[in-house]
């Protein structure tokens, strides 16, 4: 048995993890991951503009003054353009797949944490990490449907 690390069992010692198990003559499997990663694109886009009437309700509901909430808001976009920037850095050290996989799990983990969260500081924190790992997602996603 090789050895693995990771959730996504990349074997050890190799710089770069094996292509997606999807045979190249099954069109039908990679449309629907293309499918699938698109409509994450275009959610991803147009997160902001649905959200902005959403922010005045938070805001109300934790009670927040204008610059708690525009702090609410921006969090996001902060932790949206430093993962931009250390993408690159990731993908080489790490894979693509890996990279796109755990940025995945940490945007679901964010989100989860997001609609749980007890409090406006809370929320903002996880504002800033589902930013941040849809950063890595929005990056990543293309590079990985068509290598």
């Amino acid at each position: 048995m090789i050895a693995t690390r990771s959730l996504f069992r990349i074997p050890v010692g190799r710089r770069h993890p094996a292509p997606l198990p999807i045979a190249s003559d099954d069109t039908a499997a990679r449309r629907l991951v293309v499918t699938v990663m698109l409509l994450a694109i275009a959610l991803d886009q147009s997160v902001a503009p649905a959200l902005a009437p959403a922010i005045g309700m938070v805001a109300g509901v934790f009670h927040l003054s204008l610059q708690a909430a525009a702090w609410l808001d921006m969090s996001f976009n902060i932790g949206y353009f430093c993962a931009i920037v250390v993408s690159l850095w990731a993908i080489e050290r790490f894979g693509k797949r890996e990279y796109l996989g755990w940025s995945l799990c940490a945007f679901a983990l964010a989100s989860f944490v997001c609609a749980c969260a007890p409090n406006a500081a809370v929320l903002t924190i996880a504002r800033a990490l589902q930013g941040a790992s849809a950063g890595g997602r929005q990056i990543e996603t293309l590079p990985v449907i068509f290598d």
